[in-house]
């Protein structure tokens, strides 16, 4: 399986909420949360921005 580091920014006002801005790909979930990690303690702007992984399959 792959990783997919999803990041996200977070919007103010009644239909805000956290949308989806990028999508970045990863070969294991190890490189996947060592991602996610070093983005979530370092972020260009904290309370804005979020990064998850998430196990990606390619049906196709």
């Amino acid at each position: 399986m792959k990783w997919i580091l999803l990041v996200y920014f977070f919007v103010v006002g009644p239909t805000g909420g956290w949308l989806e801005i990028q999508r970045v790909p990863y070969e294991s979930r190890f490189d996947c949360q060592q991602a996610e990690e070093n983005f979530n303690l370092n972020p260009d702007k904290p309370e804005t921005l979020m990064a998850r992984c998430k196990e990606f399959s390619h049906k196709g």
